[in-house]
């Protein structure tokens, strides 16, 4: 009886095939998931770049379309969102007067011409503006 349970507990000690593959794939999901973490924060960077982007020639348009209604440049932004008292002004043209970074946007103007542009929360890249390309 004695040498039957030894027999018996050298054939069940030790892992199985299937319990290591099991093991092996639970590493690879936690690997591949702390991975994905690590470049998260390079796409989220890269998203408010678009979106900051986007909104920018949106502003810059709406710019356009204040010029056009009340034939002058806005003297800031805020002239988007509130009737600065302007003969033909339509608006609110524009809410919005912060970047995806949360960071205000940087409107100047130069005679007949304008600058919308955004530092683009300091990132790679550089700042964006109405101006690129």
């Amino acid at each position: 009886m004695y040498t039957s349970l030894r027999t018996r507990r050298s054939r069940t000690s030790g892992f199985t095939l299937l319990e290591v593959l099991l093991v092996v794939a639970i590493l690879g999901i936690i690997a591949t998931f702390a991975i994905t973490q690590m470049n998260i924060g390079d796409t989220q960077i890269g998203v408010n770049r678009d979106a900051t982007r986007v909104q920018v020639r949106q502003i810059a348009a709406q710019v356009n379309i204040y010029r056009l209604h009340t034939n002058r440049l806005p003297t800031s932004l805020q002239d988007l969102k509130v009737n600065p008292g302007i003969q033909g002004w339509r608006g609110p043209y524009h809410q919005t007067l912060n970047d995806a970074f949360g960071e205000p946007f940087i409107y100047t103007v130069s005679g007949t011409d304008f600058e919308v542009r955004s530092n683009a929360g300091g990132s790679e890249g550089g700042p964006i503006s109405n101006k690129d390309p």
